[in-house]
């Protein structure tokens, strides 16, 4: 159980579950052309994004700035 916790502040896949209107289309960005989407899984840094819980679920909020990269599996990274 405590390792299960853990990943609430470690854990660095995460799975896009929304993204914005304009989300991955900013020139600033990593991604440019054909960025993540709705149902890709990505890895960030543990200590980007902003937790909070939505429907009892642990859940990060990120700019999409703070996506490093798109992901085959959340297994791949660690």
């Amino acid at each position: 159980q405590t390792q299960r916790a853990e990943d609430k502040y470690q854990g660095k896949a995460a799975l896009i579950v929304k993204a914005g209107p304009v989300a991955f289309e900013s020139e600033n960005g990593y991604f440019t052309e054909g960025g993540p989407v709705v149902g890709d899984w990505i890895a960030i840094r543990p200590s980007d994004g902003w937790p909070i819980q939505i429907n009892g679920v642990q859940c990060r909020m990120l700019v999409d700035e703070q996506v490093k990269l798109r992901i085959p599996s959340p297994d791949s990274v660690y």
